[in-house]
């Protein structure tokens, strides 16, 4: 077969392309039993660097073809009017979000990170629908539509990192009915900086326990949010591991935020870890939390039926 002549001069494709051809003579196959090399109209792949040079060339001439504009002005390429976006069924946008959203971890940055939740925002957006949770995804920046549809599934596949209860307390609230409702994994270090920036409070209603670590404020409030989490089936809660190695059992169990933890039912799994994230080993404390947290949560229907 006769070799295809290139049209144009080698000096302005190698211009044009940004590559000289003779880079492209290492990958030629030069040997009978070296695999052959297709393109994608199943045309094979010359071994001369020359004609694969032109090949390239005219790639890159369509391509630029296509960018440019006919004769009436418009572009050649057809423009998908939004509403025929639109018309791709709820079910296969659905099948689209799952691929695009990736699963992982997500913590506020910095060790203030609430600090930066606008609470009286919050109560504006009762829903949470402009929380702006996972920056990252730009899936959620398109339009309205698509953030309604996409939103639960990104809180499906994330797993939130809450460094105290107090942030806790406040990122809960802010993510809303819609976080609440699809939240699925939490990690939360049971413990609460403003209990140590206060101190210990003559008034408090237990010492002991804040001289263990156990967290007096707001736990109460967590608790009540944690039960609002219907979709909650893994928590991971992070304590000091001399707290659990030395507090005696009567003051771990009668703690008001341990007891609230353990009337949160309906977990599949829950772990506990020390604060660097090490998971802590088998004890009767933990296990007495874990197996009340683990039992089949009771409906308001079902008390009611009682």
């Amino acid at each position: 077969m006769a070799k295809r002549r290139p049209i144009f001069p080698l000096e302005m494709m190698e211009k044009e392309l940004g590559f000289k051809a003779e880079s492209l003579a290492h990958s030629s196959c030069k040997h009978e039993d070296a695999i052959r090399l297709f393109y994608s109209d199943l045309s094979p792949v010359s071994n001369s660097p020359l004609e694969r040079t032109a090949k390239e060339f005219e790639s890159y001439q369509m391509r630029k073809a296509l960018r440019t504009s006919n004769k009436c002005g418009q572009p050649l390429t057809r423009q998908i009017p939004r509403s025929e976006k639109r018309r791709l069924p709820r079910e296969l946008r659905q099948i689209v979000y799952n691929f695009t959203i990736p699963t992982t971890k997500y913590k506020l940055p910095g060790p203030e990170g609430a600090e930066g939740v606008n609470l009286a925002h919050t109560m504006a957006d009762a829903q949470g629908f402009y929380f702006p949770h996972r920056p990252d995804l730009a899936l959620l920046r398109v339009n309205r539509q698509m953030r309604e549809e996409a939103l639960p599934l990104a809180y499906r596949k994330t797993t939130l990192q809450l460094e105290d209860v107090s942030e806790a307390v406040k990122i809960l609230i802010a993510i809303g009915t819609i976080g609440r409702e699809n939240i699925e994994v939490l990690e939360i270090s049971w413990d609460s900086r403003e209990c140590l920036e206060c101190g210990i409070d003559s008034n408090a209603p237990s010492q002991d326990k804040i001289l263990w670590g156990l967290p007096q404020l707001h736990v109460g409030s967590l608790v009540k949010l944690l039960q609002q989490c219907r979709r909650l089936c893994m928590l991971r809660v992070c304590f000091e591991e001399e707290l659990i190695r030395e507090i005696p059992p009567g003051d771990f169990k009668s703690d008001l935020g341990i007891n609230g933890l353990a009337s949160v039912r309906g977990l599949e799994k829950v772990e506990f870890g020390d604060r660097d994230g090490e998971p802590l080993g088998h004890c009767g404390l933990l296990d007495w939390l874990n197996g009340a947290m683990t039992q089949p949560r009771v409906e308001l229907t079902e008390l009611n039926e009682l």
